[in-house]
């Protein structure tokens, strides 16, 4: 039987590779393999790509392109114990990395790209304007659910 070594935070765990293929009912999440997933030596997790991937060539190489423009977008963690953080935002790919490796999130979901930086926004709502306005959303279909509501 072959056996992948894992490195977690903490210590150095073996996992038999047909547990990982045919795991039991209990053991199909584990909080350990988002810690391989977000944050190990392999880095798993694409930051840079996803951060290319939201900044819709906004990346101040090119003229006219908006610098700020990924850290106008909202992200929101949910972490262990339904726990739900909104409006994080996040400079650049790298302050978006640590976040995540911080709190090593169940789930991401990428928001709306906001008029001013959602982590900020409660400095504005202090002028009595409403400037922290959604400003761009994409349309996403989630066509795994609608199969299962056809089925």
């Amino acid at each position: 039987m072959i056996r992948e070594e894992i490195e977690s935070r903490e210590d150095e765990k073996m996992i038999d590779a047909a547990q990982m293929n045919n795991p039991e009912p209990e053991e199909c999440f584990n909080v350990n393999y988002l810690r391989i997933y977000y944050g190990g030596k392999r880095n798993l997790f694409p930051y840079s790509d996803i951060h290319k991937w939201l900044s819709y060539g906004h990346d101040g190489k090119h003229p006219g392109c908006d610098e700020y423009y990924f850290g106008r977008r909202e992200f929101s963690f949910t972490l262990e114990n339904d726990v739900y953080l909104r409006y994080k935002s996040f400079k650049n790919a790298s302050s978006m990395e640590d976040a995540i490796k911080s709190h090593f999130p169940y789930k991401i979901d990428i928001g709306a790209v906001y008029s001013v930086d959602p982590d900020k926004r409660h400095a504005y709502s202090q002028t009595g304007t409403n400037v922290f306005t959604p400003v761009e959303r994409e349309l996403v279909f989630d066509l795994v659910s609608f199969f299962i509501f056809l089925s």
